[in-house]
């Protein structure tokens, strides 16, 4: 709209400088000359519009992604997935052979996860705790098998 409003100003600004421009006599020829100038400027401005009708890029349109409700919990893991999931509170620094390390317990295990007699074996240690033997898992071995320690 601006667009038009700006060319209809200008060619008649135009229009106006030519014809005070013109010699003040009165002439049916002079006056068909103006006509046909105005109707020259008038083509052209019609023939610039639609050539800058043309050019303008299509409009895009954005449409914003539904919002996410945060309040949904997510579902826990199923029995065949957090079978794999170690209680971390079972881990903990033992002494074995003479220097310390981290280890998870049998008996914590046997207390806080359902799945210890499917541990395995490979990873299963006996290491002697003063008066009396204990038995524990190594995490690194564990690891290697796909199980992972969690802190629940």
């Amino acid at each position: 709209m601006h667009r038009k409003f700006i060319a209809l100003i200008v060619s008649t600004a135009i229009c106006i400088t030519s014809l005070s421009a013109m010699p003040a006599r009165a002439d049916d020829n002079d006056t068909a000359r103006a006509l046909a100038g105005f109707a020259a400027l008038a083509i052209l401005g019609l023939a610039i519009h639609r050539a800058r009708d043309k050019d303008d890029a299509p409009t895009v349109s954005h449409v914003a992604p539904p919002p996410i409700n945060h309040s949904v919990r997510p579902r826990p893991l199923p029995q065949r997935a957090a079978r794999y999931n170690l209680p971390g509170k079972c881990l903990r620094n033992h002494k074995l052979h003479g220097g310390p390390s981290r280890l998870l317990g049998l008996q914590c295990l046997q207390s806080n996860y359902r799945y210890t007699a499917q541990l395995p074996q490979a990873c299963r240690l006996r290491f002697d705790g003063g008066n009396f033997s204990r038995t524990g898992y190594e995490p690194l071995c564990l690891r290697e098998r796909g199980y992972r320690i969690v802190n629940k």
